[in-house]
């Protein structure tokens, strides 16, 4: 048996990072995005590429992917600290899979084929794809701004039920 408390320890590193993922992509939702929406085409493209491109560092991925491992790990380490019958597993295995779907299956199927396609693209063909790229984006983000809030609170629960 595995001491209770490394499965506390690893949820709340996990809502720790959920939470400071969905502020992330929030952000970008409501203020990134739209304020480059409202410039023109050619400099919004520009800028999110520059924007994508910062984003591929060690911080942003080290966040969203080490909290991902921690989603994978925690209802093991949970499960096999927890003698209960309690429902505690279960909501730690609902967030889990919220962010492991939300966050990360989205980025990598949704949001990261678009910003491959906007880096590509020479600057007339990013000018004219901007605006359908931003809708589409915007809608995959507000998905995993969603799915990491909710995995949050998800995990949040766990330790209080």
């Amino acid at each position: 048996m595995v001491d209770p408390s490394l499965g506390v320890l690893v949820v709340l590193l996990a809502i720790v990072g959920s939470g400071v993922v969905a502020g992330v992509f929030f952000a970008f939702s409501a203020v990134v995005v739209p304020g480059l929406r409202e410039g023109s085409p050619a400099l919004g493209a520009a800028a999110m590429r520059a924007a994508n491109r910062a984003a591929v560092r060690w911080p942003l991925m080290a966040l969203l992917f080490g909290t991902g491992l921690l989603c994978l790990l925690a209802p093991f380490v949970v499960g096999a600290g927890n003698s209960s019958d309690g429902p505690v597993l279960g909501w730690v295995v609902a967030g889990s899979v919220l962010y492991l779907v939300g966050a990360i299956v989205v980025t990598v199927a949704g949001n990261v084929p678009l910003n491959r396609r906007l880096a590509a693209l020479d600057v007339p063909g990013s000018r004219e794809y901007w605006p359908r790229y931003a809708e589409r984006w915007s809608a995959r983000n507000d998905l995993r701004a969603a799915g990491s809030a909710a995995a949050c609170l998800l995990l949040l629960v766990s330790l209080v039920v």
